[in-house]
């Protein structure tokens, strides 16, 4: 797959420069305007050279030329310049042609091997992408979160959540503090089903993305953001090191882990990776103050909220 993407990346080096031109100067109205502006300019320049030789033929012929060159001589350079062109093409018709067919046939090649180029990128992208599904596919904790007050006045829950990366015993720095009206709150995730997609391989495999919270009073449109991303927005529950990644080098997956974060937000490029559905997952509970919980995702692709068992 690396050599074919590199053998039409050589070939299309030169190709598509040149196609584009072509498609911009015959297919858009600007470059139209371009060629316009070219052959007028052409034409004004042939037209005075034809006025200012005739001058000078005048002007040459006797010692008494004035080099006065006649309107109706005048009208006749102005046609016969401006339909000088056509006339050659008409005459050279076979080459013209030639030139046509071969101009037209670069562009062709060109759009195929973009397009053979486009579906070779594609197809590596899913391979890698179905390579991370399964690197992907276990049980892990992505959240803490601590009751730290639930105030009855104000009808508000304050909550500080601590994210966890892959491993349970290195927890996140990062932590995100959160006053939520309500007391019954919901954990909302995306899970993307790939049974029957391109990235799909013969297994199911669903990926969950928490990404908001909400209440029995905040509607789910207006739920608050989970910030659960690194500095690179990769999610920290899926952050591997380069030792614990196979089957692609690490920038490849850190670009393919931003594709499935892109998911989640772009329906359309979702259907064009070929999820087949992608649907909330809400749990929920009231939560009291004082107690610790923790987020799950299961090995099955489910979200579970429950309350964190202390030794």
């Amino acid at each position: 797959m690396e050599n074919s993407l590199e053998i039409l990346q050589q070939i299309n080096w030169f190709l598509k420069p040149v196609s584009d031109f072509l498609i911009f100067m015959v297919g858009t109205t600007v470059g139209r305007v371009i060629m316009l502006l070219l052959f007028l300019f052409y034409f004004f320049i042939t037209y005075m050279h034809s006025i200012n030789q005739r001058k000078a033929l005048g002007k040459g012929s006797s010692s008494y030329g004035t080099g006065f060159v006649p309107f109706q001589t005048k009208i006749y350079f102005f046609f016969r310049d401006l339909f000088a062109p056509l006339l050659k093409m008409i005459v050279h018709l076979p080459v013209v042609l030639g030139v046509i067919v071969t101009l037209g046939l670069l562009v062709g090649v060109s759009s195929a091997l973009q397009n053979m180029q486009a579906f070779a990128e594609n197809q590596k992208e899913i391979e890698q992408l179905g390579t991370i599904v399964k690197q992907l596919d276990k049980r892990y904790k992505v959240a803490s979160i601590k009751v730290e007050k639930t105030d009855y006045v104000n009808k508000t829950t304050s909550l500080e959540i601590e994210y966890f990366g892959n491993s349970l015993q290195s927890p996140s720095e990062n932590k995100q503090n959160i006053i939520i009206q309500g007391f019954d709150i919901y954990f909302d995730a995306m899970v993307l089903n790939f049974e029957y997609s391109a990235i799909q391989d013969g297994d199911k495999h669903n990926l969950v993305l928490p990404y908001r919270i909400f209440s029995e009073v905040v509607a789910a449109k207006d739920g608050i953001k989970l910030n659960y991303f690194d500095n690179d927005s990769i999610p920290l529950i899926y952050k591997r090191e380069a030792s614990e990644i196979y089957g692609l080098s690490a920038e490849d997956y850190n670009a393919r882990m931003d594709d499935f974060t892109r998911l989640i937000f772009d329906e359309d490029y979702a259907r064009k990776m070929g999820v087949r559905s992608f649907q909330g997952n809400a749990v929920h509970k009231r939560l009291a103050e004082g107690k610790i919980y923790d987020i799950w995702i299961e090995q099955t692709g489910g979200l579970v909220l429950k309350q964190a068992t202390l030794f």
